[in-house]
């Protein structure tokens, strides 16, 4: 299928992505259910065969690159030796934000980026302005554009919606936030209105098949160029005309929560004498998060309020880290991420 075009995205396109052979994938919780319980992940179990020759990959057709091939992962044990688990073939492709499907499940993926605080975070409409942004934004969805998003990637103008409530709100928490030997750095970047900045805002479910995820950061990029050019006034397209953006990551403030979830590559131990700064904050929730944080142009890190859930009896501390980054600088990040999977 080829992305559908929307209001404010005008022929935009993507191939046919590889099709996955997975077990049935269960609807995410309801909006009201979100907002009630411990903080976890939500997860769906996937099977990833090879395609046949003549199926090319969609990561393969945006990244330029063969990805390897994701290790099997069984759902549950066989009964038996002959007994065979049930597969159900699975298409993935990548569909603009809509909001009639998209903002239920969107608001909910947005619970873990920022500390969950009711009062003092408007949640509601920042989901509400990344499924109504036709022009910049990628879903990953199975089976059609009906169905709810597994992921998705965005970037937001912090400018250009500064007087929305959910863009004070988070302009203030990094203020916040931020060491004091780097406010002044920050306070600049914030307010300095002839410069755009943009929120690289990503999440998606925590076993998704990765190689859908090289694609999905050189389809964002993709989206703001087209942005920049075809948008529908001469105000919006520069709005996403950025000089850099601001990544706000979680990391695991311990390996067990970090290899739980398995989204990421294990750290190796560092030598003596070198930085030792990555095992400090954590480990990354996923892993192209550790690309973006070696190519910042600017890092901090803080305590989050709220611990990870590892288990029904066990939580753990989490962080989360702040990365500018240069929005010239993405094409040399989405090729290294577009490596790691060949490794």
């Amino acid at each position: 299928p080829q992305r559908k075009k929307t209001k404010g995205n005008k022929g935009k396109k993507t191939a046919a992505p590889k099709q996955h052979k997975t077990e049935p994938v269960e609807d995410l919780p309801s909006d009201s259910s979100s907002d009630e319980g411990d903080d976890e992940d939500e997860m769906i179990n996937f099977i990833v065969e090879e395609p046949a020759p003549n199926q090319k990959r969609k990561a393969e057709s945006q990244a330029g690159k063969k990805t390897s091939k994701r290790s099997k992962q069984p759902v549950e044990e066989k009964e038996s030796d002959s007994e065979e688990q049930d597969l159900v073939n699975v298409e993935f492709a990548f569909w603009d934000p809509k909001e009639k499907t998209d903002y239920h499940t969107v608001k909910i993926l947005l619970r873990n980026l920022i500390d969950k605080d009711k009062e003092d975070f408007n949640a509601s409409e920042l989901a509400d302005l990344i499924v109504t942004q036709g022009s910049v934004g990628t879903m990953i969805k199975a089976d059609g554009s009906e169905n709810q998003p597994l992921g998705f990637a965005t970037a937001i103008s912090l400018h250009y919606h500064a007087e929305l409530q959910c863009i004070k709100q988070i302009k203030s928490f990094l203020l916040k936030k931020c060491p004091a030997d780097k406010k002044q750095a920050m306070t600049k970047l914030l307010s300095n209105t002839q410069k755009p900045l943009g929120l690289l805002i990503q999440n998606r479910l925590v076993n998704l098949p990765l190689l859908l995820i090289p694609a999905l950061h050189s389809s964002l990029l993709q989206d703001i160029e087209w942005a920049i050019k075809n948008d529908t006034t001469e105000e919006e397209r520069k709005s996403f005309d950025f000089q850099h953006l601001i990544v706000v990551a979680r990391c695991y403030a311990s390996e067990r929560a970090f290899t739980q979830t398995g989204t990421g590559k294990k750290k190796k131990k560092k030598s003596k004498g070198e930085a030792d700064q990555m095992p400090a904050m954590g480990y990354f929730r996923f892993f192209e998060e550790e690309v973006y944080y070696q190519s910042a142009a600017l890092t901090y890190w803080f305590p989050a309020n709220l611990p990870f859930q590892v288990s029904e009896t066990e939580k753990v501390p989490q962080n989360h880290v702040v990365m500018v980054i240069k929005r010239r600088d993405l094409p040399a990040i989405h090729q290294k991420i577009a490596l790691m999977l060949q490794a």
